[in-house]
């Protein structure tokens, strides 16, 4: 609102970056946590790797799109679209179902793994 009003002083942007940093702070390890939970544990490597593809690709076409945005239409519409992108995120949390919050882990006997360590005594 503040790009399509015209902009006149600086500290709203401080404002707004300062609780941005502040969001970002918990989300990124809120999302890092998510994975496990979502993936089984044999295919949690490659889930981990195409996470980081996906963060990377948006860090390259991200700006490369609002550029294009920015010459099309104006700076304004750069949030309007990133506001849309993010309630379509949000959107696909809200309608995931049976999600435990806990990773699945394998069940298994704590002896079991140690055993050959220490000689069992008689």
């Amino acid at each position: 609102m503040l790009t399509f009003r015209g902009l006149s002083v600086v500290w709203p942007l401080y404002v707004l970056t300062a609780m941005g940093a502040s969001i970002s702070t918990f989300d990124l390890p809120a999302r890092q946590a998510l994975v496990p939970t979502l993936v089984p544990r044999e295919h949690l490597p490659n889930a981990i790797s195409m996470n980081a593809i996906m963060f990377q690709t948006a860090s390259v076409v991200g700006p490369s799109l609002g550029g294009i945005v920015i010459a099309a239409a104006g700076v304004g519409w750069v949030y309007v679209v990133n506001t849309l992108s993010f309630g379509c995120v949000i959107a696909a949390l809200v309608m995931m179902r049976g999600v435990s919050g806990m990773p699945v882990r394998e069940a298994h006997d704590p002896s079991t793994r140690c055993r050959g360590a220490r000689p069992e005594r008689a």
